[in-house]
């Protein structure tokens, strides 16, 4: 099984991240250990701490709602996984850590590919224990800021997708001020936010005899009858 790892803060995830993901699922890409294909599963993991964002208040007491977030982003689909390994070493998430951690227990076919945004791959080598990250993982290099190839000092792979305009703190703003964000994160990660009342949202109060065990059961009941009838009956 060939594994990419797409690390984070995820503080929300949102559609970004899915699609970044899926890119990755689906583009056969040179690796330095093997030929060109497409990475069978992308493991998602949340930052206890990033080191890229030390002064962020409150991303420790986070940490299990922005797991949870992401577990509920993409039930059911076993290209994507989420791996809890630097939220239970606590601490700040150094990324040669995760990856040793991720290679002895996920056993990948060849290196590991190692998804980063362009605006953190030209101080790479500035990362704790860059060589050995490189002698692990293949560098893989989003677009987030850049349209053209970036000349790095270190093998890498950098992939043209399209740049979503969306980002998880213009997120958290969105929400603290109820504007449009509902569609801008998958469905399970929304139903958790306005459940507990995340990001400064208003907490929504639960509807009698209705819980989130009953919600999950009716989004199963309408695709399994969706699937089943015309489209027509569906929404008659």
């Amino acid at each position: 099984m060939r594994l990419a790892v797409l690390g984070g803060s995820f503080n929300p995830i949102h559609l970004g991240h899915l699609y970044l993901a899926d890119i990755v699922l689906s583009t056969p890409l040179v690796s330095t250990s093997q030929s060109p294909a497409c990475y069978d599963r992308v493991v998602m993991v949340p930052a206890y701490r990033s080191p890229f964002k030390l002064q962020a208040e409150g991303m420790e007491d986070s940490a299990r709602e922005r797991l949870e977030m992401i577990a509920a982003s993409f039930a059911g689909d076993p290209r994507l996984t989420v791996d809890d390994c630097e939220i239970r070493r606590e601490g700040v998430s150094y990324t040669v850590d995760t990856l040793a951690d991720i290679a002895s227990r996920y056993n990948p076919q060849g290196k590991i590919g190692l998804v980063i945004g362009d605006d953190l791959a030209e101080d790479f080598l500035q990362w704790r224990d860059a060589d050995a990250i490189l002698a692990m993982a293949d560098i893989i290099i989003a677009r987030r800021f850049h349209s053209g190839i970036l000349d790095l000092p270190y093998p890498n792979i950098q992939i043209v997708n399209d740049v979503m305009e969306i980002s998880s703190a213009a997120l958290r703003e969105k929400i603290a001020r109820n504007e449009a964000w509902h569609y801008l994160v998958p469905h399970g990660a929304r139903t958790i936010i306005e459940e507990r009342g995340l990001f400064g949202l208003a907490k929504r109060p639960k509807e009698a005899g209705c819980d989130q065990l009953d919600k999950n059961l009716i989004i199963r009941v309408e695709d399994t009858v969706r699937e089943n009838l015309s489209l027509e009956r569906f929404i008659h």
